[in-house]
């Protein structure tokens, strides 16, 4: 598939993906733009069919599902790609597999998470996630917590299955002043200044209610919040914020772009990541390359890069006691956290390189069994 007029050790990549962003809604899959812009960096040739519309009903998500399999196959018909790249096992692990097939290229297929879950319902879906699980060339995960979970849930042997982690921009995420932070961002706290940052549903969402249980504790009386992100749970928490020893100390804020982030990871004292269930952490790993200590539950993928005593503490969820007592002990002393340098295989680039390099192997491999 190569010819004279490009450079043949460029890898030619197709990307496809149910989530990308777009001026409508610029953190609708975000980490997919990242990755492809990542590939692009380190040299490879990469070109995206997704979908950009954020907006659901039943109407609208046939359509656009509908859309997004007529553009992978008019990409399949123009061809021009030496892999392709799914992003999340349905709906578009399908879609990757139909444009892989017809042009008999490797498919190298990215889980998520909550794709898993869909992946080991006993319906259409779940069947259909586990037989392209199945046939793919290759399967990503981002945490080994995620691979075993799906090896669990293929029921049946997998090609190849590779842990790689979504990756930090340095860049963005890097350590700085926190009292400029502060200042910039107008926060003034009394005492020590806590962030969440995330999707406020029935994961993260019930994660944050009882975040908010442990701050009413006295112990943490001085301990304001700033609470970033939307979400059906929002509601709940806004007026669980408003009541008792809580009023006054949290800070309700819409999604923010990723300077911003990083500003307010900056200014935090510690980065709370309550989840129920999370495949990687990736806002773990943002807070401990700006270098604020983080509060982890002890779930998914969060220990396979939160240490505590080192780079924050993990505690069990389910208990606003246990919460509270992970945080007493960030809180009292926060620069006891010594967070080592991010690894290069969390960076952005580091992960584009390493998927490169599997996909070329996909490639070598696809080449010897023709």
């Amino acid at each position: 598939m190569t010819d004279g007029s490009r450079n043949p050790e460029t890898l030619r990549v197709l990307v496809v993906s149910n989530m990308y962003p777009s001026d409508r809604r610029m953190h609708f899959g975000s980490f997919v733009r990242d990755s492809v812009k990542a590939m692009r960096a380190v040299g490879a040739d990469v070109r995206v069919v997704a979908i950009t519309d954020p907006r659901s009903g039943r109407a609208r998500l046939l359509a656009k599902y509908a859309g997004l399999y007529v553009r992978a196959v008019m990409a399949a018909a123009r061809g021009g790609y030496d892999v392709v790249h799914a992003h999340y096992l349905v709906p578009t692990g399908p879609a990757g597999r139909l444009c892989a097939v017809l042009r008999r290229v490797p498919l190298v297929l990215f889980a998520h998470g909550g794709d898993v879950l869909l992946a080991a319902r006993g319906d259409a879906v779940g069947r259909s996630a586990r037989r392209v699980m199945r046939s793919a060339d290759v399967l990503v995960a981002p945490s080994a917590y995620l691979a075993e979970e799906m090896a669990q849930v293929a029921g049946g042997p997998l090609h190849q299955t590779e842990i790689v982690p979504m990756g930090v921009d340095p860049a963005v995420f890097c350590p700085g002043d926190r009292e400029e932070a502060r200042a910039h961002l107008g926060l003034r706290p009394t005492g020590p200044l806590l962030l969440f940052a995330g999707t406020l549903d029935a994961n993260k969402g019930a994660g944050c209610e009882e975040l908010l249980e442990a701050l009413d504790a006295p112990s943490l009386a001085t301990a304001a919040l700033v609470v970033v992100g939307q979400g059906p749970w929002r509601p709940r928490l806004e007026e669980r914020a408003r009541a008792g020893s809580l009023s006054g100390r949290v800070d309700f804020r819409a999604q923010v772009e990723r300077d911003e982030l990083a500003s307010l990871m900056r200014a935090a004292d510690a980065v709370v990541v309550p989840s129920r269930r999370e495949s990687l952490g990736l806002i773990a790993l943002e807070a401990r390359a700006v270098g604020t200590p983080v509060v982890a539950a002890d779930v998914g993928g969060l220990p396979e890069h939160v240490e505590s005593g080192v780079s924050g503490e993990l505690y069990t969820p389910g208990s606003p006691a246990r919460l509270r007592d992970a945080l007493e002990r960030v809180l009292s002393a926060p620069e006891g956290y010594a967070l080592p340098a991010l690894d290069v295989r969390y960076t952005l680039e580091g992960s584009a390189r390493t998927v490169l390099e599997i996909s070329r192997a996909a490639i070598d491999r696809k080449g010897r069994s023709r």
